[in-house]
């Protein structure tokens, strides 16, 4: 199998990403692997919500994930795309729900049981992590991942720049 190009892996998660036109699309991008994210959020006057919550010190606040909602004619996509793709930063999100309602159900997945009942924190806005998590996800794990009635789709990029789609139906 030839190797894709990064203008390749682009174009067909641009194409996926907005696909159905009753979705909205959405990054979350990683600000432990992006220096400076929540300024250049502002800067760029992005649409975006911190996906931690309460009075951040701005140690945490800087490596905080964001959620930032991408629109088909908008360039956040784009610069998320060009700057962060190779940096293990992005998770692409599609999903009927507006920014408030999915920042609800994302934050809910930050802590995570194991097998010995241990609960430990799940860095759920790394690729790589839900690259691992979601392919082996049980039945009864889906509700909580893909919401209820499956209204989360998850599009990630590996770093051979394959794209990967998860949702609650095979």
């Amino acid at each position: 199998m030839s190797a894709r190009t990064k203008a390749e892996a682009k174009a067909e998660l641009e194409r996926r990403l907005f696909l159905d036109a009753d979705d909205l699309a959405y990054v979350i991008i990683d600000g432990a692997q992006v220096p400076g994210l929540p300024a250049a959020l502002l800067e760029r006057e992005a649409d975006h919500a911190c996906l931690f919550s309460g009075d951040l010190t701005p140690e945490v606040e800087a490596v905080a994930p964001q959620l930032v909602a991408l629109a088909e004619d908008g360039d956040d996509f784009d610069w998320a795309f060009d700057h962060f793709v190779e940096s293990n930063a992005l998770v692409f999100v599609r999903s009927p729900w507006k920014m408030t309602d999915l920042r609800r159900h994302l934050r809910k997945l930050a802590l995570a049981e194991m097998p010995d009942g241990q609960v430990v924190f799940f860095r759920y806005y790394d690729p790589r992590t839900l690259l691992q998590v979601l392919p082996i996800a049980t039945v009864e794990q889906g509700p909580k991942l893909y919401g209820r009635s499956g209204e989360v789709l998850y599009l990630l990029v590996d770093k051979d720049l394959a794209l990967h789609e998860f949702s609650a139906t095979p």
